[in-house]
């Protein structure tokens, strides 16, 4: 069994706290959804202009689940207005 996580980081246009946690949401919803992948805001939820979010998936193959995360963050960069400005892989 396999378990692999990422945290990334990014920065966006956000008015508010209210409109960040609205982008935020949805962007956790349809990429959890999407690619059956945990995830979660694991820091600067005070922070108007920058997220950190935690994404998870277990897979027998390494392979596979790198291969999910990596589509999951690619899912984000292409359909929200963000810019990652860190990746950290966990095994």
């Amino acid at each position: 069994m396999i378990l692999l996580g990422t945290e990334i980081t990014f920065i966006f246009e956000s008015t508010s706290l209210k409109d960040k946690r609205r982008i935020i949401q949805s962007l956790m919803t349809k990429v959890g959804r999407v690619y059956g992948v945990s995830i979660a805001e694991t820091a600067d939820q005070d922070i108007l202009n920058q997220a950190t979010l935690g994404l998870g998936i277990v897979s027998n193959s390494m392979v596979h689940a790198e291969k999910m995360l990596q589509q999951a963050m690619d899912y984000c960069e292409d359909h929200y207005p963000i810019e990652i400005i860190r990746i950290t892989w966990y095994e």
